[in-house]
């Protein structure tokens, strides 16, 4: 299923989420969710499709492995889903307290990226 089967899919979730909250808001929640995990399913298979282009492009940097970037990224996707989820149940508090635990994690997992491109700056330009 390409990218206009999972937007086609997303729609027709979503109106069903709307005709759903409307009898029933735990159902609604339920199929919301699932439609969360299916896409999220696609994005990676999506994105293992083009690791290895990530891998050729990350070796540009010796240093860095190409783990941190990989790491942030299913950390964003991950938090974002999970705070959407959050605000959809009514839970803004909760997810704003995700929302900022994913910015720190995601600043403490790009550190070691960050390190070597800036060691890499100054040692090309010393």
């Amino acid at each position: 299923m390409g990218l206009y089967g999972v937007c086609a899919a997303a729609v027709c979730g979503a109106f069903l989420v709307i005709l759903l909250r409307q009898y029933n808001p735990v159902y609604a929640f339920a199929v919301s969710l699932l439609l969360s995990v299916f896409v999220l399913y696609r994005i990676f298979a999506l994105c293992g499709q083009y690791a290895e282009k990530f891998r050729s492009v990350l070796t540009l940097v010796p240093e860095v492995s190409f783990e941190p970037f990989v790491k942030v990224t299913g950390v964003a996707v991950l938090v974002q889903t999970a705070a959407d989820l959050c605000r959809e149940a009514g839970q803004p508090a909760l997810e704003s307290k995700l929302t900022l635990l994913g910015r720190v994690v995601i600043t403490c997992s790009a550190l070691p990226l960050i390190c070597a491109i800036f060691q890499m700056i100054t040692t090309k330009l010393l």
